[in-house]
């Protein structure tokens, strides 16, 4: 009788150490998105939406328009669900097409998305979620022929 108290104690013991460690490990892990478009021609992005630490900045590099806002709680319940979703894309090397505009999607330093010729309609449903919530607020337009 004293060795299955001393099991289950055990046992007890075990378990809570692991969910501890789980529930720190989550906690831990940080979020950090970033979508650019690169128009056809290559080179640098002319826009970025990044998010990180519950923080989207979009920002009009050609124009060095900056918006930066918070994100609120339930949303970011709602960006980590869209995220555990999603797949990282294997093929990411893109076509160069001329008058299009390519968007990469970025998720902790790992490509998921990046495409060339792309559309409001073409855009997967996911990612194009994903975007709306991040720049829903923002005042910076994200102005591209067959996608604003």
């Amino acid at each position: 009788m004293k060795n299955i108290k001393i099991l289950i104690l055990l046992l007890l013991i075990f378990s809570c150490n692991s969910q501890e460690n789980n529930r720190r490990h989550k906690e831990d892990t940080i979020l950090k998105i970033e979508y650019n478009f690169y128009p056809s021609s290559g080179g640098d992005p002319i826009y970025r939406v990044s998010y990180f630490n519950e923080e989207v900045i979009v920002e009009n590099l050609e124009y060095s328009y900056i918006y930066k806002g918070k994100i609120a709680k339930d949303k970011i319940e709602e960006i980590e669900n869209i995220i555990s979703k999603l797949k990282p894309d294997n093929d990411i090397e893109p076509d160069i097409i001329l008058d299009s505009w390519r968007i990469e999607l970025i998720i902790n330093d790992i490509t998921y998305y990046n495409k060339t010729e792309v559309t409001k309609d073409t855009l997967p449903k996911d990612i194009k979620y994903l975007l709306y919530i991040l720049i829903k607020n923002s005042n910076v337009d994200i102005d591209l022929y067959n996608f604003s």
